[in-house]
């Protein structure tokens, strides 16, 4: 009778654990649903094979008078919507595919949409007031953007700034300066909305939001 009973003992405690581990996932599915929702996946809208002037396939369409810039393969140095970086680029021989060869101790290249970059514009960097409102200084500011780019790194140097040399694509935000004043209680040294598109000599790959 001993020997039965403790097998009914047992039982009933493995059934008693059984029931706790339940009761613990019920509860936490419930906590992850409702505190870390999953957003639905929406997969990119059908392009129908469309190609850019470059003869790039897009992934997304373009909207219906957004804003769109393309590199000027004849005089990519004095664009009028490039700038606004530095040290300032130097395209120093165009290729024969079209391409240009950049030299420089440190590449920035900066491009505008059609209102160009004006930061007197800039009345806040309050994250949460630009989210309100939808943009930094223009209604057409570069928001949800796909960007295409072809690099060839030819040589470079060293670096020790931001995990060494490596290409990176940057948007949804101003420049960084050195500029000591502040907008809005905020300082502008850096108007960091932007996200980053890291791709190293090496082969890492890494992708970055600044927060301020």
């Amino acid at each position: 009778m001993a020997k039965g009973k403790g097998v009914f003992s047992a039982r009933l405690s493995a059934g008693v654990v059984i029931l706790g581990v339940i009761a613990i996932i019920t509860i936490a599915i419930y906590y992850y649903y409702n505190y870390y929702p999953i957003r639905p996946f929406y997969p990119p809208p059908p392009t129908a094979g469309k190609l850019d002037k470059f003869g790039i396939k897009e992934i997304y369409l373009s909207k219906r008078g957004g804003e769109e810039w393309y590199l000027n393969t004849d005089n990519p140095q004095n664009g009028p919507r490039t700038g606004g970086e530095g040290p300032p680029t130097s395209f120093v021989q165009k290729n024969n595919d079209g391409s240009w060869k950049v030299q420089s101790s440190e590449v920035r290249y900066g491009v505008f949409t059609s209102s160009g970059y004006h930061p007197d514009l800039i009345t806040t960097l309050n994250q949460q007031v630009l989210a309100a409102k939808g943009y930094m200084q223009s209604s057409n500011d570069w928001k949800n953007v796909e960007i295409t780019g072809y690099f060839k790194v030819n040589s470079f140097t060293d670096s020790k700034q931001n995990g060494g040399p490596h290409i990176e694509l940057v948007a949804r935000g101003g420049r960084n300066t050195n500029d000591i004043g502040t907008i809005d209680g905020l300082s502008r040294q850096c108007e960091a909305t932007t996200y980053h598109s890291n791709s190293y000599v090496d082969g890492r790959v890494k992708f970055e939001k600044d927060l301020e």
